[in-house]
């Protein structure tokens, strides 16, 4: 099928569903797992924060299709108040594997309001 040329499925991939994404999910992306299948990392909002403050963090869904996709427990970033460039907020994560078993993610970070946002990253 042309990359110019989509027709969207019927259903949905992952919805807000807890307490960490209950309010918004969104900016997915997307990687296929070394022992097969996808793993889905993406901005959660919900009622359910590490600290008061906290704008948005990063969770993951996993899939054996690429359809279907289970929710995974925890969080994989969240915002840190002791770091002035990401204290509020992580989003729209991508990532790409950089050797064997190591990936690295970039993703959308913000502090306050009178700090720029910035495009930070990890390693797993």
């Amino acid at each position: 099928m042309p990359f110019d040329s989509w027709t969207t499925e019927p259903g949905w991939r992952v919805a807000g569903s807890r307490g960490l994404d209950l309010w918004k999910v969104q900016a997915p992306g997307i990687v296929r797992r070394p022992e097969g299948g996808w793993r889905l990392f993406y901005t959660a909002v919900g009622p359910e924060r590490p600290f008061p403050h906290c704008q948005g963090l990063l969770l993951s869904a996993v899939s054996d299709d690429g359809v279907n996709f289970v929710v995974e427990p925890g969080i994989r970033i969240a915002p840190d108040p002791e770091r002035p460039e990401i204290a509020l907020r992580v989003l729209a994560p991508t990532l790409v594997s950089v050797r064997q078993g190591i990936w690295r993610m970039y993703f959308e970070a913000r502090g306050t309001a009178d700090r720029p946002t910035v495009i930070a990253s990890a390693l797993s």
